[in-house]
């Protein structure tokens, strides 16, 4: 939703939630966070589980 300035994060960033990072690409995790950061969001929806 760009222009409500709305980010959708999905799992990436969770709410009240332990990390798991079986399957994870670790190494990828800060570019794409910087990434997010870059959209400048005004609010984020952060992923559930």
């Amino acid at each position: 939703m760009e222009q409500e300035k709305v980010l959708f994060s999905g799992d990436l960033v969770e709410y009240n939630a332990g990390v798991y990072t079986g399957d994870a690409h670790l190494q990828e995790w800060p570019a794409t966070l910087e990434a997010l950061r870059a959209l400048k969001a005004e609010a984020m929806v952060p992923g559930l589980r």
